[in-house]
């Protein structure tokens, strides 16, 4: 049963009903003209594929936009899980297995007045017999976002 409008009134009604409920309208004899149907479920997935590769670009977009604007901080937690891009890629780049990397809490980003930071990381990753470790590190990067140092708590 498909929904169509009424040519006198313009409400909505069965393509099958004999006249139109609101108005009284009856049902031409060519039938009621039938209603054009939306592109609204290709905008949806226009945006859904939009809001996917946004997703998976943001955090390189996020470098290119701070690298062209040296007034903007190079090294900071993002807004959305407090994360810090450089510490997370050098810990991955140092690990066996980069894939079990499991962040448990990341610290706030501490400026120096020369424009170093420092940041902590609580994370748990495999280590070479592949049991699961938590290690609790601070890096220390320079104003251009590269690490300098990088220091392991031990309990």
């Amino acid at each position: 049963m498909a929904l169509t409008k009424c040519s006198l009134c313009g409400k909505r009604i069965s393509s099958s009903a004999v006249a139109c409920p609101g108005c009284g309208e009856p049902r031409p004899e060519s039938g009621w003209p039938e209603l054009k149907k939306a592109k609204f479920k290709w905008c949806i997935i226009a945006f859904a594929i939009f809001v996917v590769i946004f997703l998976f670009t943001y955090r390189d977009l996020e470098q290119k936009v701070y690298a062209l604007t040296p007034w903007i901080d190079v090294v900071y937690n993002s807004p959305i899980d407090k994360s810090v891009s450089q510490v997370e890629k050098y810990i991955k780049n140092r690990l066996k297995d980069p894939d079990s990397f499991e962040v448990i809490e990341w610290g706030d980003v501490v400026k120096g007045p020369d424009g170093a930071c420092q940041v902590t990381c609580l994370y748990r990753a495999k280590n070479s017999f592949g049991a699961y470790v938590v290690e609790d590190v601070l890096i220390q990067l320079d104003k251009h976002g590269n690490v300098t140092k990088s220091v392991k708590f031990i309990d």
